[in-house]
């Protein structure tokens, strides 16, 4: 197995409490030559919600697309029936490709 270089950034303009509006991860995938990873979908990605706000709820993958080679964006909503609550939110994202896995954390606040 060989290791995925993956990096992430939150873009949460439009999220605040109380609203179910998307938060948008940008995601770098690099593979160990150097090269961005193309040719990814939903489900080579696992978003898992390490830490939510004061009564926030996990969030989910609703739509992913690419905009550069190796560069993805995953657009994030709470769990259908859960609004945003204000506070930090973490996450681990997980890529696996083949034979290839890599993760990184990412973090933003909601006011």
């Amino acid at each position: 197995m060989s290791k995925l270089e993956v990096t992430a950034i939150v873009e949460n303009t439009q999220t605040s409490s109380g609203n179910t509006s998307p938060t948008y991860l940008v995601v770098s995938v690099i593979d160990p030559n150097g090269a961005g990873v193309i040719g990814l979908n939903a489900a080579n990605f696992t978003l898992c919600t390490e830490i939510v706000g004061n009564g926030g709820g996990y969030s989910h993958i609703s739509a992913i697309s690419s905009v550069n080679p190796g560069v993805y964006i995953l657009r994030l909503l709470p769990l259908k029936g859960k609004t945003w609550k204000a506070g930090v939110y973490i996450y681990s994202i997980v890529v696996h490709h083949g034979v290839h896995r890599g993760q990184t954390l990412c973090k933003f606040s909601v006011n």
